[in-house]
Formats: structure tokens, C-alpha cells, sequence
């Protein structure tokens, strides 16, 4: 995609200072690599999301405007790190190349420290510098115009979610934060009340009649909506620094676009999380439209043109186990959404109702002297 986009701002952008637009275009990029580009066991550099990016060219030719769509971001990943694997770039940058006044004040030190930095025991990429890349993604910044208070933002946050992972709870039925000084140096950096945050993740409140009435939590559920928390946190700072992104580089709807799909790699690890299985699922189903689109077009092009085409079935059509997984509302994944709101939802009243709806599907298999809650989708 980097290539492509530089190619383009080649032979079609303004030289000098009226190529600013180009300029911003192209450093969007270090902006969304540091914020969803993270190493991996087989990439030191992998982009952890998918984007469609716009590039849209006035009657002259010239760049005018361009626009980006991000989708499937791999949130887990804030929380969560295999073996060799690291967290988003950006917060080993900031550890490593932030000021030691502006670390001091955020709190931060080694990302070592930090429970979400260092699952995957991988905080050092020798391919990578953390210093120089921090370096490129601050000049980025400027490129696209972010204000001191916006760059600022973003970094309260990253260094918020760092503090976030180190908070502890205790307790058995019922949970209380056990190191508080974090849970307040977390809430500090985004404005938060600390007993508010700490009521709603220890006693959540449930509604029951129209009243809300609080409920107590281990600390096990505690940490999963921690997690949750800082999930959700990151992920809405990165669509809302892409949507700064979008309001510099202006893209003219009515100009004539080029469109680059850049989509996350499929790959199959020993363990795959959820966000793995939609990035896999959703390059299936690309895939599919991209066999069916060419397959049929060059036949009624050949057939148009009187070449002589016979159909060949190259055994790669899966949309029976597309069908599966995405049927709309019954497929596997709207029976999960609907088991997430139904009360007293669990993995296993969902595996129980999947295989009864699909015990005959030639995709879909149980063993029933296997665990209860584990279920197999044929792929090939």
C-alpha cells in the first residue's frame, strides 16, 4: 500500500509547495502504523487492521483529496500478546522516545513494567527502533496538522491504558481494586473519576424494572471488563485519530478515485483469537467475490469475443462455510450476537443451539465425547 500510494503522489501530485496535499497523504501512514502496526511470530511490522483507502484525482489529473476507511482493528491485542508477539508500536515508542519530563508526567518507564506490554516477552525488535520510528510518527503529526492538545490526547491515553493493565483486584465473591494509587494515576491521565471507574467495574450496575440496582463481581469478571475498558478505549481513539486524518486530506467525493483495499493477512496460528477468525473470515469472503467477479467476467468476455472458454471448477468455493458462519440471522455469528444480550448467556447454552440447528450442515461438527463448548467449522 506504501508503494502504491507513493507511485500515485509520483505521477500525480504537485511538486514544490503545492504538493502539501501529497505530503499529507503519504504520512498518514507512519500516523496508523504506530497505532496499528505491531509485531508479530512471523512480521516485525504487521498492520493489525484493514483500511480502504480514496484517492480521488481532479479533471487535470492532479491528486484533489483522498480518504480512509479502517475496519477489524485487533483490539485484543491491546490486552493481550503470544509468545514473541508485541503490543501496537506506539506505546514501546513513547517509552522509549518520549522526553523524561514528558514520561514523568505520564507516569511510564520501561515497557517491561506493564502487564499489556510484555505478555510476549518480545519488547525489543532488532529491525525496529522504537526511538527513530517515534521520531517519524511525531513529524507526521505535524504533517497533518494534529494540534499539540490532539497529540497530547493520544498520548494521556496510551499511557492511561499502560496504567490500566497494572491494576489489581481482590476478593472472592464480591472485588475491590488492591493498588488504588494506579487505578488514580490511570484515571488522571483521562479525566476520570477513580471511584466512579472503580464502582462500575467492582459493582456494575444492572437494570432490573427500570431501576438500576448494583451488583457485586469477582475479581476475575472485574479484570474482564477491565480489559473491556481499554479495549474500548483504544479503539475509539484510533477511528477518531483516523478521522482526523480525513478532515485534512478532504476527499472530493465527485472526482474520479482510485481505491486501495489493504486488508489484514490471514494467518492461522496454533491459538487464533476471535479478531484472527473475522480477518480469515472476511479474506474468504473477498476472495469469493474477487473469484466469482473475474471468473464470470472474462467468461462473457471470452464468450462476447466467440473464444472458446470451458468452466473449471478450481475446488475453491467456500460458500457453504461462508453461509455458515454469516447467514443473516442464523449464522454463526448472529446466534452469538443474540446469545451475548440473552440472560444467563453462556459458552455453553451457545454451543448446545449451534449444534442443534446445524448437526446435519456438511461445514459444521461436534464430538460429543469432546468438550462440551467445542465445535469445528470445515474450511477446506
Amino acid at each position: 500500500t506504501k508503494f502504491i500510494i507513493k507511485y500515485l503522489a509520483a505521477i500525480a501530485g504537485k511538486g514544490g509547495a503545492e504538493g502539501e496535499l501529497e505530503k499529507q497523504l503519504l504520512d498518514a501512514n507512519p500516523i496508523l502504523e504506530a497505532l496499528g502496526n505491531a509485531k508479530t511470530i512471523k512480521n516485525d511490522n504487521s498492520s493489525r487492521f484493514g483500511k480502504f483507502i480514496k484517492i480521488t484525482f481532479s479533471k487535470d489529473s492532479y491528486i484533489s483529496g483522498g480518504s480512509i476507511v479502517s475496519y477489524l482493528l485487533e483490539k485484543s491485542r491491546v490486552t493481550f500478546q503470544l509468545e514473541n508477539e508485541r503490543n501496537f508500536h506506539i506505546f514501546y515508542q513513547m517509552c522509549r522516545g518520549l522526553p523524561d519530563n514528558k514520561k514523568s508526567e505520564y507516569g511510564i518507564g520501561d515497557p517491561d513494567d506493564y502487564n499489556y506490554c510484555n505478555q510476549g516477552n518480545s519488547a525489543n525488535v532488532a529491525d525496529y527502533d522504537d526511538i527513530l520510528e517515534f521520531k517519524a510518527t511525531i513529524d507526521a503529526m505535524k504533517t497533518l496538522k494534529f494540534s499539540m492538545e490532539e497529540t497530547e490526547t493520544i498520548f494521556r491515553v496510551v499511557a492511561a491504558i499502560m496504567h490500566l493493565g497494572n491494576i489489581k483486584f481482590e476478593g472472592e465473591d464480591t472485588s475491590k481494586v488492591s493498588n488504588p494509587q494506579v487505578m488514580a494515576t490511570a484515571c488522571e491521565l483521562v479525566g476520570v473519576d477513580p471511584e466512579a471507574l472503580t464502582m462500575g467495574l467492582c459493582r456494575p450496575r444492572i437494570e432490573v424494572r427500570g431501576e438500576k440496582i448494583a451488583r457485586n463481581v469477582t475479581p476475575n469478571q472485574a479484570k474482564f471488563a477491565l480489559s473491556a475498558t481499554a479495549k474500548a478505549l483504544y479503539g475509539r481513539m484510533f477511528l477518531w485519530v483516523v478521522a482526523m486524518c480525513n478532515k485534512v486530506l478532504k476527499v472530493v467525493e465527485k472526482d474520479k478515485f482510485i481505491g486501495i483495499l489493504d486488508i489484514a493477512g490471514f494467518e492461522i496460528f496454533r491459538t487464533n483469537t476471535f479478531e484472527q477468525l473475522c480477518i480469515n473470515f472476511t479474506n474468504e469472503r473477498l476472495q469469493q467475490f474477487f473469484n466469482n467477479h473475474m471468473f464470470f467476467f472474462f467468461y462473457y468476455e471470452y464468450k462476447r469475443e466467440g473464444i472458446e472458454w470451458k468452466m473449471v471448477n478450481f475446488g475453491i468455493d467456500s460458500q457453504a462455510t461462508i453461509d455458515l458462519i454469516s447467514k443473516a440471522g442464523r449464522g454463526i455469528l448472529a446466534m452469538l450476537d443474540e446469545e451475548c444480550v440473552v440472560p444467563n448467556g453462556s459458552d455453553k447454552s451457545f454451543s448446545e443451539k449451534l449444534t442443534k440447528s446445524y448437526m446435519r450442515h456438511p461445514k459444521y461438527n461436534h464430538d460429543k465425547l469432546g468438550a462440551e463448548t467445542a465445535f469445528t467449522i470445515k474450511h477446506y
